[in-house]
């Protein structure tokens, strides 16, 4: 839910003014939640079915977004929470409510008496972006949308290069860190306390408190792992009137279609893309799946003309750069046909890879090392996930032997000049963590780019119901072994719903892979990418090689490079550079 809200001292007649601007200023589409002296909160839109927008205490403080009742979610229906009975509570209490009673997508605001502090908390897992910076003696707080800032913007305002270089070198901190400075990003699970310009952040949650041996293992059966995901989805599309949904193919988006068909309210189209190539059409699987669930399914063929500048342009307009569309075709047809069908969600299976545990890994018999297992059954274990890496027992248990968990490091193209020094605050307490587990949280980290603006967020919410807080909280809980069987990824997943899909989705082995398709791009738009990348911002900064960029565009060298994320990654952020750098 896109948000606005300014706080200034009562008696300030220049905040008075800035209020009086953003009230006059507000779109047609936005509606006044709170307008009293020294506060003002507007929302986009009328209340959506799930979605508040209610004031707190003096009627300043305001929580914004969606919520759902966790003690409901634990026993498998639906219910919303009313938060009006967390009035008179400080924001640290608010947030353990929060934490303790509910879960969702949402932003809380709590000035304290005459705006001498504001707190600002943030669901855990990033569901509802929120932004705060100050102009003058007002604090603004906001989802990221044109308005306010385009009516107040921050002061002073200008590029930070350490944050694009870090953005060009792991695309996926685009969902988190800010390269405008001025301008603060409330990080997803804190409780943000501002005073002035003093912003302090901390954290009400951290995904390795609820990992053993922090919280006692959870060993859910298949049942109760499907009971979970079916509550999470149906307290998503208890929000929304007419929902999509994309069907890959894949197990993710299949588990989630599945329960959507569990629903009252169901998507009336699904949407399944496809590539040339056969890694990237997975259209058996997804006919499979849509004939076992009776789905209408409409099948797309992925566009394949050379990219334009207005391609990435369309991606720029944000306060980060639109990562989440940099599949740019997909992102405009699916944003099209949501449109044409009156959609007010996309549901999609994004997520899964992490929450389920896809990734084939050594870790996995460190962790029965790590866990005190007798030497035959750490034998047994390095033997179940040799068989599942493909690799020899005698690599697996070295591994272990050495504790890694092989959290991989950036990945740099030979053009990106960066080599920033990355830590990801969820990575933060993971010492005692089992390291399976620790590259679990990683991939949860990084799951949390599909949060990220594109076209299709745009024009409607994007849910991804398998990043819901109690699904993921329940996962980090259970041994990474018991969610795989030590030896097959998203083995417990398979089995929770082998009586709902078909044999030929839970059963598969692979995945698709959209790798050739965007060589193939790449290939098409070699000439524009050259010409835009070499001549643009990113190179005039030094933090890309020229030369090495000329040379990797290269038609030849394109047939056997592995760089094609890199390069629309890129795109988007230098496309963002030239929309909000100076002129």
């Amino acid at each position: 839910m896109d948000f606005a809200a300014a706080y200034w001292p009562v008696d300030d007649a220049g905040g008075a003014a800035v209020g009086a601007r953003l009230r006059n200023a507000r779109p047609p589409a936005w509606r006044t939640v709170v307008d009293l002296p020294g506060a003002f909160v507007a929302v986009h839109g009328e209340p959506a079915r799930g979605s508040i927008a209610v004031p707190l205490d003096d009627g300043r403080g305001v929580i914004i977004g969606q919520l759902f009742n966790r003690a409901a979610t634990e026993a498998g229906t639906v219910a919303t929470v009313d938060p009006r009975a967390w009035r008179g509570t400080d924001a640290a209490a608010i947030g353990q409510n929060l934490l303790d009673q509910a879960w969702g997508a949402y932003v809380v605001t709590v000035p304290g008496r005459g705006l001498a502090a504001l707190d600002i908390i943030r669901d855990p897992l990033g569901a509802q972006d929120c932004l705060t910076w100050r102009a003058g003696c007002v604090r603004l707080v906001a989802s990221g949308a044109e308005y306010p800032a385009s009516i107040v913007p921050p002061s002073p305002l200008a590029i930070d290069w350490a944050i694009v270089a870090l953005q060009l070198a792991v695309p996926v901190r685009v969902s988190e860190a800010l390269a405008v400075t001025g301008m603060t990003a409330v990080e997803p699970g804190t409780l943000c306390r501002v005073v002035g310009d003093q912003i302090v952040q901390r954290p009400l949650w951290h995904p390795a408190d609820y990992c053993p041996p922090h919280r006692s293992p959870r060993f859910p059966s298949p049942a109760a792992l499907k009971r979970m995901i079916d509550a999470c989805v149906a307290a998503w599309a208890s929000c929304y009137a007419s929902p999509v949904a994309e069907l890959s193919g894949g197990l993710d988006s299949s588990i989630v279609a599945s329960s959507l068909q569990q629903c009252p309210i169901k998507p009336r189209h699904w949407f399944t893309y496809f590539g040339e190539t056969p890694e990237a059409d997975e259209r058996s699987f997804a006919r499979a799946t849509a004939a076992r669930l009776g789905l209408a399914l409409t099948e797309v063929p992925r566009a394949s003309r050379a990219l334009v500048s207005s391609d990435f342009a369309a991606l720029a307009a944000g306060f980060r750069p639109g990562m989440t569309g940099m599949d740019v075709h997909h992102d405009r047809d699916l944003a099209e046909r949501a449109d044409d069908c009156g959609a007010d969600a996309i549901f999609t299976g994004q997520g899964g890879d992490a929450v389920f545990f896809q990734m084939p890994t050594a870790a996995v018999a460190a962790d029965a090392l790590a866990g005190g297992a007798a030497p035959i059954a750490f034998a047994r274990a390095a033997i179940r996930a040799a068989h599942w890496t493909r690799s020899t027992v005698w690599s697996v248990a070295s591994l272990a032997l050495a504790r890694r968990s092989k959290a991989p490091p950036p990945r740099l193209a030979s053009f990106v000049q960066s080599t920033p020094i990355d830590h990801h605050r969820w990575l933060d307490g993971c010492e005692r963590v089992l390291p399976a587990k620790q590259l679990q949280i990683f991939g949860l980290a990084n799951s949390r780019v599909y949060f990220g603006e594109s076209l299709r967020s745009r024009r409607c919410d994007m849910v991804h119901p398998l990043l819901s807080q109690p699904l993921v909280e329940l996962v980090l809980a259970t041994p990474v072994a018991h969610l795989t069987g030590g030896n097959r990824d998203r083995r417990l997943a398979r089995e929770a719903f082998a009586g709902r899909l078909p044999a030929s989705v839970t059963g598969r082995h692979g995945k698709g892979d959209l790798t050739a398709y965007y060589g193939r791009l790449v290939a098409r738009s070699h000439r524009f990418l050259r010409e835009f990348l070499c001549d643009g911002r990113l190179a005039a900064a030094g933090l890309i090689d020229r030369s090495r960029l000329a040379s990797t565009l290269e038609p030849d060298n394109l047939a056997v490079c592995d760089a094609y994320t890199e390069i629309l990654t890129a795109a988007l952020i230098e496309s963002w550079l030239r929309r909000h750098g100076p002129d």
